[in-house]
This record gives C-alpha cells, sequence and structure tokens, in this order.
C-alpha cells in the first residue's frame, strides 16, 4: 500500500561522462536526455513526449548546437462507441540544419498517416541560405 493516487515504479537511468541520461520517473515516464543505439551523446539528442510518446526528438552536434528536429502531429480519431480516440502521426516534420545554424532541409507532409519520408515536400538550402532543391524527400 502507499500513499501514491498512481501505480509507481522504480526511478531508472544511466550517467555518461557526467550527465544524467534515459531517465525514467517514478510514474514510468521518460524524462530529459536520451540515448539511442550507441550510448553516445555526440550522436544523439533528446526528445520531448506527450503521453508518453516521443513527439519530438532534437539531434545535436557536439558542441550542443541542434543538428535535427523531428516531430510529429498528435491527431483524434473517432471509436465506434463515439468517443475521441487520441494518436500520434507518424514523423511528418523535419529540419536539418548546417553546423553554422544555417537551415540545411525542411520537409513535411500533410498525410498525418505517412511519415515526411514517405510522403514529404522538401527544400534544401546551400549554407549561403539559397535554395538549391524543391520537391519529394530525398536521402
Amino acid at each position: 500500500m502507499s500513499d501514491e493516487k498512481f501505480e509507481t515504479f522504480p526511478t531508472k537511468f544511466k550517467i555518461l561522462n557526467g550527465d544524467t541520461i534515459n531517465f525514467v520517473d517514478k510514474y514510468g515516464f521518460r524524462q530529459g536526455k536520451w540515448t539511442y543505439l550507441n550510448d553516445s551523446l555526440m550522436s544523439t539528442g533528446y526528445f520531448v513526449a506527450l503521453d508518453d510518446v516521443p513527439v519530438k526528438l532534437i539531434t545535436l552536434f557536439r558542441d550542443k548546437t541542434i543538428k535535427s528536429v523531428t516531430s510529429r502531429d498528435k491527431i483524434i480519431l473517432k471509436r465506434s462507441d463515439g468517443k475521441d480516440f487520441n494518436t500520434y502521426s507518424n514523423y511528418n516534420y523535419h529540419v536539418e540544419y548546417f553546423e553554422s545554424g544555417a537551415k540545411k532541409r525542411e520537409c513535411t507532409s500533410d498525410i498525418p498517416s505517412d511519415s515526411f519520408k514517405d510522403a514529404g515536400q522538401c527544400k534544401e538550402w546551400n549554407e549561403r541560405g539559397e535554395l538549391v532543391y524543391e520537391g519529394i524527400y530525398r536521402k
């Protein structure tokens, strides 16, 4: 028995280069900086979560400036009983930056169920800020 209103869990985290990462709070929600795959803060960043779903992933350059931001929208669907059901689209917005901070690429998808990589329209710029490409997503 507990005085807590909601179910609680032991907190979990890792320490990497003096930073607390991969922190899960007592309610089971992810907080703060997270690493993915290779445990290196140099190739990762952090995410913003809503309803314990990552809705924005920010990756960083080594100097901690933003390298890219990828996000998804919350969408509301109707269940068969007429009640709302909240869910999230695939990642449908993406922007990349040069190390100088200038925008490199921006992609969006207007189709909530598709990601920008599947159905995205993109613009790309060179480091001088000149538009060099506009069209469908390309690697």
